[in-house]
C-alpha cells in the first residue's frame, strides 16, 4: 500500500504505473498523501467530494494538489499527458480567525476558513508546481474551486488547448479507447458494479456489500434511542398473527419463561416500517415487575435496541413470540472508543485531536465525545469492508473500498494504542465480510420463498439486496438488448 505523496506521485508519473491520479496536502517538502487510484478524472472528483463534506462538518478549508494522467488511444497512435490541479474550497462568508487563536499552541479541534486563508492557500502554488515537476512535465493546468471543474470533459477541452501539435488524437473517443484498455490490463484494480457483473453469485456479493455500506452505520454508543411508539392498530409482523396490544394495554398471559439474556441477536418487528429489523439486541430483562420509560412492564420484559441504535422498544412474555425472534447474523467485534489524531489538509497540514468509535464494521468519528452522545451526525463514517491498513510507528495509514480513493492517516500517538486499534480494525473488517455473507444467503433463501412459505414476513435488509438484485439484473437485460 503506497502511504506517501512521493512514492504515489512516481506511481502515476510512471506511463504503466497503476495509479492514473494523485492528490497531496499543501506541503512541498513533505507531500503528504491524500489519495489516489487507478480511475481517472471522475475518480479524483469522487474523492474530493467525499473530502469536502468531511471538512464541511469540521469547518475546514480544502486546499489539494494533485497529477492526472490522462491516455489517449493505443499503439504507436497513443499518448499520455499529465495535468497539474489544485483543488481548493473557501468559504466567503467566514470569519477570519483571530490572531491570538491562530497562534495558540497545540492542536485545534476545527478552523474556519475566510477568503484571507484562501489568498495564503494561493500563494504555495508555486512551491507545489516546482514540487510536482520534479516527476513529470504536465501539459495543463486547472484550478477546480468546484466539482463542476472535474468534468472529463473540460480536462480534455483544456489538454487539447495547450497541446496544439497532436491536438486532433486527443479526443473523447481515444481517451475511453485508452481508458478500456488499462482496464484489461489491470482488471484487478478496476472497481466494479453490481450491473457489470458477471454471475449472480458476484452480483449479490456487490449489493451485499452496497447494503451494508448505505444501511448499517451505526449510531454512537453513546447516544440516546427513541421509543418505538408507532404501534399501528391491526399491524402484522407476519402472516399467521397480528401485532399485539401495547405492554400497558395487553390482556393478561401466562408469562413465558424468560427467553432471551442481555446481548443476544434478534430480528425486531417495527410496526412503523411494517418489517422485521435484523439488528437487534437485548439491553435489559427486568428480573421484576416495576416502571420502566413510562410503561407498566411485568417481570422478564425484555428491552430491545435495533434500527441501527436508533430505536427501542419494551417487549412482555406474552409478546416475545409475535415481536422478536432469534438472529444468526455474525456476532460483531466488542466497540473500541477513544480519542486519535487526524491529518487534516487547510491552507497547511495539520494534524486534529478527532473521537472515534469502531462499532459494528465502521470507523466514525465527531468532533468530541459530546458530539456523538448528542446524536450529531459524524464528521467521517467509512466502512471498513475492503480495507488496506499499513502501521508505521503509532501512524495507521487505511483506505478501503469505500474511501473514494482517499487514504487517511490516524495517529494513535503510543505503540500500545496503535496495536490495538490496528487489531480491532482487522477484526471488523472481518465482520463486515462476515455480515455481507450473512445478507447474500438471506437473500437468496428469500429469493427461493424460504421466508415466504415460514410466515417470516418482510425484513427490511434482505428486502433492500434483493431490490438492488432486481435492479442491477434489468439493467444487466436492458444493455444486452440494446
Amino acid at each position: 500500500m503506497i502511504t506517501n505523496g512521493r512514492d504515489a506521485l512516481k506511481e502515476v508519473a510512471e506511463k504503466e504505473g497503476r495509479w492514473n491520479w494523485v492528490l497531496v496536502g499543501p506541503n512541498p517538502d513533505v507531500l503528504p498523501l491524500v489519495g489516489g487510484g487507478s480511475g481517472s478524472v471522475e475518480e479524483m472528483r469522487e474523492c474530493l467530494a467525499k473530502q469536502e463534506a468531511e471538512q464541511k462538518a469540521e469547518k475546514q478549508f480544502a486546499n489539494f494538489y494533485g497529477l492526472l494522467r490522462l491516455r489517449f488511444g493505443s499503439g504507436r497512435m497513443g499518448r499520455t499527458k499529465y495535468v497539474f490541479v489544485q483543488a481548493s474550497r473557501f468559504d466567503e462568508n467566514a470569519p477570519q480567525e483571530e490572531e491570538e487563536t491562530a497562534a495558540r499552541p497545540g492542536l485545534k479541534r476545527g478552523n474556519t476558513m475566510s477568503a484571507v486563508r484562501h489568498g495564503q492557500a494561493m500563494s504555495q502554488r508555486g512551491a507545489m508546481e516546482k514540487a510536482l515537476l520534479e516527476f513529470v512535465h504536465f501539459a495543463a493546468k486547472i484550478e477546480a474551486t468546484s466539482l463542476d471543474d472535474l468534468v472529463i470533459g473540460n480536462v480534455i477541452e483544456k489538454v487539447q488547448k495547450v497541446s496544439t501539435a497532436d491536438a486532433d488524437l486527443l479526443t473523447m473517443e481515444s481517451y475511453l479507447i485508452a481508458c478500456e484498455e488499462f482496464r484489461a490490463a489491470h482488471p484487478e484494480l478496476s472497481k466494479q458494479l453490481p450491473e457489470s457483473a458477471p454471475n449472480e453469485k458476484v452480483m449479490s456479493s456487490l449489493c451485499a456489500a452496497e447494503i451494508f455500506e448505505t444501511e448499517l452505520a451505526p449510531t454512537a454508543e453513546a447516544a440516546q434511542a427513541i421509543r418505538d411508539d408507532d404501534e399501528g392498530e391491526g399491524a402484522k409482523p407476519s402472516e399467521a398473527a397480528a401485532a399485539p396490544q401495547s405492554p400497558s394495554q395487553a390482556k393478561p398471559e401466562e408469562p413465558a419463561r424468560p427467553k432471551y439474556k442481555r446481548g443476544e441477536l434478534l430480528f425486531v418487528y417495527s410496526n412503523a416500517a411494517k418489517q422485521w429489523m435484523d439488528d437487534g439486541i437485548v439491553v435489559a430483562v427486568l428480573l421484576e415487575s416495576g416502571e420502566h420509560d413510562g410503561l407498566s412492564l411485568p417481570k422478564d420484559s425484555v428491552k430491545v435496541q435495533y434500527n441501527n441504535r436508533r430505536q427501542f422498544k419494551w417487549v412482555t412474555p406474552a409478546q416475545l413470540k409475535q415481536y422478536v425472534r432469534p438472529s444468526k447474523r455474525p456476532v460483531p467485534p466488542l466497540t473500541l472508543l477513544g480519542e486519535l489524531l487526524k491529518e487534516t489538509h487547510n491552507w497547511i497540514s495539520q494534524w486534529h485531536v478527532r473521537y472515534f468509535e469502531l462499532s459494528k464494521g465502521y470507523l466514525q468519528w465527531w468532533m468530541t465525545s459530546d458530539d456523538a452522545k448528542n446524536g450529531v451526525v459524524p464528521n467521517g463514517s467509512l466502512s471498513l469492508t475492503g480495507l488496506e491498513m499499513t502501521v508505521k510507528d503509532t501512524v495507521m495509514y487505511i483506505r478501503t473500498a469505500t474511501s473514494k480513493g482517499m487514504i487517511y492517516a490516524f495517529d494513535a500517538t503510543t505503540t500500545e494504542s496503535v496495536m490495538k486499534w490496528s487489531e480491532m480494525m482487522k477484526q471488523h473488517e472481518e465482520y463486515c465480510r462476515k455480515m455481507q455473507t450473512y445478507l447474500t444467503n438471506r437473500a437468496t433463501e428469500m429469493e427461493q420463498g424460504d421466508n415466504a412459505s415460514s410466515g417470516q414476513g418482510k425484513e427490511k435488509f434482505t428486502n433492500l439486496l434483493v431490490e438492488r438484485k432486481r435492479r442491477a439484473s434489468l439493467s444487466q437485460e436492458q444493455n444486452a438488448g440494446a
